[in-house]
């Protein structure tokens, strides 16, 4: 109904301070935890704003980018995770999970 608009549950913690959490981590063995806490969260957030259905098109677009960024990010360090070089990649892998931001 156009006008009328039910409160939406919230997932606690945030979807958003997991993602920041997530792409913002540089230890390697604690990004990998993050991405999967967030996308969790993301997925149910998304659930739940599908079944309220009160049109909160901004958070959605949010979560897909959300979404999408965290595959990426995902894809991305896989390759530490089981120390195997990605197929374009050069150099030899890294002998840890840590991983250094400049």
């Amino acid at each position: 109904m156009v006008g009328t608009s039910q409160a939406i549950p919230r997932t606690a913690p945030s979807w958003r301070a997991l993602y920041v959490a997530a792409v913002s981590e540089t230890d390697g063995e604690r990004m990998e935890q993050r991405i999967v806490d967030a996308k969790k969260a993301l997925i149910e957030r998304a659930r739940e704003l599908f079944h309220a259905g009160d049109g909160q098109m901004q958070e959605g677009s949010a979560i897909d980018d959300a979404l999408l960024a965290l595959k990426a990010l995902e894809r991305s360090v896989s390759h530490l995770w089981t120390n195997e070089p990605q197929p374009d990649s050069v150099a030899p892998p890294l002998p840890s999970r840590k991983i250094h931001v400049a």
